[in-house]
């Protein structure tokens, strides 16, 4: 078991150690340093030279930026080279301050970038001013790879310290140093009419360069449509530069390559992309759809070069915008009813294009059809519609009641053209109108006929309502009733005493009755009744009939007693 435990604990450490090897390695893999190279001494009064460099393992960089300090009481900048530099663009300038005592610089490497460990940034030359040591120190820095993403990968700012001494009369202690140089590096090959190696240009004359290095002896270079061509024919004198007139369509490539005392680089590509030709074939052909406020159109375009990149059309202003097409459809935007002429144009990665003019007609946007909401009197706060109207287009609800005023409800159609509108924060016992249409593409269709939709209130606020609108109504209804009431009691007890007919009674009494019917229906002119006052009227009307009618039969009473009285009379006189 102790065995056991040892083989575990010992293959733990052993992994452990293996991932943090591994880990060492890649991170030294990618890292980047800026770094001084300079003598060791220095004679006051005299100048030297410095040199800053880039040193980068497997990684290409393609930006460097860095700030050196230097002892302002011991030495001044007298000069900057850039001679020989990896910086083929500067977005700073190389400055010093001998009132500061620093120097500045910022520059770019362009495509491909530089990968090596002896990449010249600047040279600078000092003057000694006095004796002592000079420390020169990076106090900021960095070195950006060209991994697309601008990765920052510097691991260290180097230094250097120089003693100035004084000048020496010992002539023989003058040492005479003789430049060696190791093999060329990698060529770095920049274009000002091609600058981008993955983009397609129209530009047929291709203008390419490089800088040739200090030592270099020999320069190979040539341009055509291959690929990995290795040049082998020296060109004439340290040639740094390349041109092509008029150049074919297709991928053009750049080779060079250096060669010194100590030997030969490798080769350098450079890629030119030329399509100077629109596209081959263009056919545009209408397409059936059931949304007829757009136009749809099948497309077919080819490009043999650098192949199609898109569509474009343009309405009746010919300005033209992106057309939407999936799967070889396109479509044009939400068009009003009518007869429409309009260009399309495909074009290619290069920018050249192919236009096609087309003449259609759409019928507009289609009025929404509701297909559901609240027919009846609802009890809650809010209620919901449905219904259908072109795809993709927007839905507006117009709402409106008398004390809430009026308010937009917004939704969507689907793909399929239906659509829900959700609407809430009612208010009891108010009735609501609405309306829908669609638009899209400042474009609106009709809108739908109005409808009415009434929140009806909970039963106790019902009868407050009643109560605090109609309190007035209620008390004449009432009095109505008693009066009614004493009067047909009036009349029972009237009708029980023989040869007694109140006429004059019941004159009175309709005259009473009729004014105050002539009250209340005035009062409620314009209203619909309720139910109850319907009742009430009625009753009032036929206690109005029976008092007609008892008028009617106490005048014919009346008449016979005059017409007896009479006939006595007439049988007293004879």
């Amino acid at each position: 078991m102790h065995s056991c435990m040892r083989f575990s604990l010992f293959a733990i450490v052993k992994s452990s150690l293996f991932f943090f090897v591994f880990f060492l390695l890649a991170q030294s893999a990618s890292a980047a340093d800026l770094s001084i190279l300079s003598p060791q001494t220095a004679e006051k009064g005299k100048t030297f030279t410095v040199t800053l460099q880039a040193k980068t393992n497997t990684q290409t960089i393609n930006a460097v930026s860095g700030t050196l300090s230097f002892p302002k009481s011991k030495v001044k900048v007298t000069s900057i080279s850039k001679s020989n530099s990896i910086i083929n663009f500067w977005a700073q300038e190389p400055v010093y301050s001998n009132t500061n005592g620093s120097v500045s610089f910022e520059g770019v490497v362009l495509n491909p970038g530089y990968k090596g460990n002896n990449g010249t940034i600047i040279k600078i030359t000092f003057s000694a001013l006095a004796t002592g040591e000079v420390p020169l120190v990076f106090t900021s820095g960095s070195i950006l790879a060209n991994d697309g993403e601008g990765t920052n990968i510097l691991s260290s700012l180097g230094e250097a310290n120089i003693t100035i001494i004084d000048a020496t009369p010992i002539e023989d202690e003058v040492v005479s140093m003789t430049p060696s140089y190791a093999k060329p590096l990698l060529p770095v090959i920049t274009s000002l009419t091609h600058p981008d190696q993955e983009k397609w240009y129209k530009e047929r004359d291709i203008s390419v360069a490089w800088i040739v290095p200090a030592g270099v002896t020999t320069v190979f270079a040539g341009i055509n449509q291959k690929a990995d061509t290795n040049p082998v024919i020296p060109a004439k004198g340290l040639r740094n530069s390349f041109a092509l007139r008029n150049a074919r369509d297709g991928i053009w490539y750049t080779h060079v390559k250096f060669a010194n005392q100590s030997g030969i680089s490798e080769t350098a590509h450079f890629i030119a992309r030329i399509d100077g030709t629109p596209p081959d074939t263009f056919v545009v052909t209408p397409f059936d759809n059931d949304d007829t406020s757009r136009a749809y159109f099948s497309l077919n375009a080819t490009d043999s070069t650098s192949g199609v990149a898109g569509y474009e059309i343009a309405y009746s202003d010919s300005v033209y915008a992106p057309l939407s097409v999936s799967s070889g459809i396109g479509q044009t935007k939400v068009l009003p009813k009518g007869e429409h002429l309009t260009k399309i144009k495909v074009f290619d990665y290069a920018g050249n294009s192919l236009e096609k003019e087309i003449r259609f007609s759409t019928d507009g946007l289609m009025k929404p059809v509701v297909t559901s909401y609240p027919k009846e009197t609802i009890t809650t706060a809010s209620f919901s519609i449905s219904g259908r109207a072109n795809p993709l287009v927007e839905i507006i609800l117009e709402l409106a009641s008398k004390k809430d005023g009026s308010r937009e409800i917004k939704s969507k159609t689907n793909e399929d053209g239906s659509f829900t509108l959700e609407v809430d924060t009612l208010r009891k016992g108010e009735t609501y109108t609405f309306t829908v249409y669609a638009t899209a593409d400042n474009v609106k269709s009709e809108k739908t006929i109005p409808f009415s939709v009434r929140v009806s209130l909970p039963f106790i606020d019902s009868v407050y309502l009643v109560i605090s609108q109609y309190w007035l109504y209620g008390v004449i209804v009432t009095a109505f009733i008693v009066f009614i009431g004493l009067v047909r009691i009036l009349l029972r007890r009237k009708r029980r005493a023989p040869g007694v007919y109140p006429v004059g009674g019941s004159m009175v009494v309709h005259h009473a009755l009729g004014a105050e019917l002539a009250i209340l229906e005035k009062m409620k002119r314009g209203e619909p009744f309720s139910l109850e006052e319907r009742h009430y009227l009625s009753q009032l009307r036929r206690d109005l009939g029976f008092i007609d009618q008892a008028q009617g039969v106490g005048e014919q009473k009346q008449r016979e007693k005059v017409l007896d009285i009479n006939t006595i009379g007439r049988k007293i006189g004879k």
